[in-house]
């Protein structure tokens, strides 16, 4: 009895200890395979250009960033049919591309997204503002996830299609304001559509950086206006003795020069922001006609420099005509947004 008592024993114990190695051998399988799948993850996380893993954070002391690599990938819409619920779905996380060297994909009618992905430090403020490098962009778009939005996600709207006085920042070129976690990268997504070219760069400026930098460019602005303003005048000055002489060429630079003040009026914005903050058909008109015969006057003013009139009659005598078809023909094409199409 007492033997067969002792091997019983032995048989449970065995039975124990193999369960016990069973059930510890299982769980270091599964604890393997939970470490596992972490990895593919993240490297799959890694190829797919997964949101500030390699950008450094924005801080305060360096104020501007133009984003690149890993804080910018783009994914292009030929059918013009995706929408930020099609975009932002983890199923398109792997489509996006990271991009390199900023946006220049050239004349397209694609609708081009863009992943924006950027992370700040601790100590900086939780307020970006995003600088887009294209101010004759149709129609731009950010989304940016905000509590309470419909479906999680705020749009705002920029771009010639819409009137500076609907903007989140009525400012001359596009720029969105954003707000920046601080525990996690902060994902936007923007949303590109233009008839110009697809070209620009991104730039996320602290507030007081970007204030700084915009009263410069207006002092830059300023100077190159009032030296166009410094040469009409001049000409004008000269008007009187031009025409009692009976050269009228004068008049002729003086209306260039004033061509050429509505154009860089018009194309850095500023008729936009101060003249006419609730239209978007008169600054884009006033470019597109400023510019067309900018264009019609350059050719004209270049027979006298290059003696055309001597050299090659033929070819001075037909300019004129081409100057005409360009500044008054083109402009008859503007739709009612101001665009020239």
């Amino acid at each position: 009895m007492q033997a067969e008592f002792t091997t019983d024993s032995r048989i449970r114990r065995v039975s124990s200890s193999g369960l016990d190695a069973g059930g510890a051998l299982g769980s270091s399988t599964a604890s393997f395979i939970r470490v596992l799948l972490g990895l593919l993850l993240l490297l799959h996380a890694l190829l797919s250009g997964a949101c500030g893993l390699d950008s450094a954070p924005l801080s305060d002391a360096e104020s501007e960033r133009v984003l690149d690599f890993a804080e910018l990938s783009v994914l292009r819409d030929p059918g013009r049919s995706l929408s930020i619920d099609d975009v932002s779905a983890p199923s398109s996380a792997s489509q996006f591309k990271i991009l390199k060297g900023g946006l220049a994909l050239g004349f397209t009618t694609d609708v081009v997204w863009l992943r924006i992905c950027i992370r700040r430090a601790l100590s900086a403020g939780p307020e970006w503002w995003l600088d887009f490098k294209g101010p004759f962009a149709d129609d731009v778009r950010l989304y940016s996830q905000r509590a309470g939005e419909r479906g999680g996600w705020h749009e705002s709207r920029a771009g010639d299609r819409y009137p500076m006085s609907a903007r989140e920042l009525p400012y001359r070129t596009i720029v969105f304001p954003v707000e920046l976690p601080a525990e996690a990268p902060g994902v936007f997504y923007m949303r590109i559509e233009t008839s110009s070219m697809m070209a620009t760069a991104i730039t996320a400026w602290t507030p007081k950086a970007f204030r700084a930098q915009a009263q410069k460019d207006l002092l830059m602005i300023g100077a190159m206006l009032g030296f166009v303003l410094a040469m009409g005048l001049a000409n004008l000055a000269n008007l009187a003795n031009g025409l009692w002489t009976g050269q009228r060429l004068y008049l002729g630079f003086a209306a260039f020069t004033a061509v050429i003040f509505v154009v860089l009026v018009s194309g850095y914005g500023l008729l936009a922001q101060y003249f006419f903050p609730d239209s978007t058909w008169i600054p884009n008109a006033a470019l597109n006609i400023s510019f067309c015969v900018f264009l019609g006057g350059a050719l004209l003013m270049v027979r006298i420099p290059l003696r055309l009139a001597e050299y090659f009659p033929r070819i001075n005598r037909g300019l004129p005509y081409v100057a005409a078809v360009i500044a008054l023909v083109k402009p008859r094409a503007i739709n009612a947004e101001g665009e020239v199409r």
